[in-house]
């Protein structure tokens, strides 16, 4: 049995979702730009989203690079974002 999961993270989808959390003068340029001090509670987006504390935007990070896995690719016209494979029985698709 194994899990097949086509979840990829690249540096430039972590600044984005990172980004995303940041008032836009603390936005950074390039995933390198990411420091402690980019992170600071006083840089933190006061709108929509609206980041509350480190624990605020950690829990918010973690569910926009997990929904990045919602839209699964297609692989011979059937979605599949994971596949869990009880070879050679059956294949589960979730």
């Amino acid at each position: 049995m194994y899990v097949d999961n086509n979840f990829e993270l690249s540096k430039d989808k972590f600044k984005e979702v990172v980004n995303d959390m940041l008032k836009a003068p603390h936005r950074v340029g390039r995933f390198e730009d990411i420091k402690p001090e980019t992170l600071y509670k006083t840089n933190y987006s006061q709108r929509e989203p609206k980041v509350t504390s480190s624990e605020d935007f950690e829990t918010r990070v973690n569910a926009a690079l997990s929904g990045l896995n919602v839209e699964p690719p297609l692989k011979n016209g059937i979605f599949a974002r994971g596949v869990i494979k009880f070879w050679p029985l059956r294949s589960i698709y979730f």
